[in-house]
């Protein structure tokens, strides 16, 4: 006997080979085994799947699948509304994965980071709704950062926190984080928050993503 460790990258190579091979339509047994595996966690779907192969082909469901994404992207924050609607009509399951994946990375791309609207506020007004919705432009070193006051457009780089930057010693982040500098202000460290969102921020303000 042995058991396989499932991570989203061997679930996705799974997933990849499975859309290649036609599902075929689920009997009477398989339906009633399609609504036990619902009531279990997509984690333990994915271990029961290698139990027979009649648990394997109800494993790889739709519906199944469909069910799982609604409830884990319940609460949590979906840069497009396509994602949501499988308007790219991928499998379920490949989708599911795409996202657990996705929801792992710390570092965001310059394409992410000008294609999402940013809220920012002061750190010191943090709670009392004064924020304002700023949007980055270009590809770094011509980038620019564009607010809707109190400064003009300024230019942004990524880049990574180094161990003699002067600001590491004082705000407790590791040295390779990935940092955006914007014009000579303090670096701004990217992090993600557990509903998934990103956050650029340094001791003084902090932007999440909208």
């Amino acid at each position: 006997t042995h058991t396989h460790t499932h991570t989203p990258e061997s679930a996705m190579e799974e997933v990849e080979y499975e859309a290649m091979v036609p599902q075929r339509d689920l009997g009477l047994m398989d339906i009633f085994v399609v609504k036990v595996l619902g009531c279990l966690s997509a984690e333990e779907v994915c271990r029961l799947s290698s139990v027979s192969k009649k648990w394997h082909q109800a494993a790889k469901s739709e519906i199944l699948w469909k069910e799982f994404c609604t409830q884990r992207w319940e609460h949590k924050w979906l840069p497009h509304t396509n994602i949501a609607r499988n308007d790219d009509k991928k499998h379920w399951k490949m989708l599911y994965v795409d996202m657990e994946i996705h929801s792992k990375r710390t570092e965001i791309t310059e394409k992410e980071l000008c294609e999402y609207w940013w809220r920012f506020q002061f750190k010191m007004l943090h709670g009392e709704g004064q924020y304002q919705y700023v949007r980055f432009t270009g590809s770094a070193p011509l980038g620019l950062l564009h607010m809707e006051y109190g400064y003009p457009p300024l230019r942004w780089s990524i880049g990574k926190l180094e161990a003699k930057d002067q600001y590491s010693s004082h705000r407790g982040q590791r040295t390779g984080a990935q940092v955006i500098f914007i014009e000579h202000f303090p670096g701004h460290k990217v992090s993600r928050e557990e509903d998934w969102r990103w956050t650029i921020a340094n001791q003084y303000v902090e932007m999440n993503s909208i």
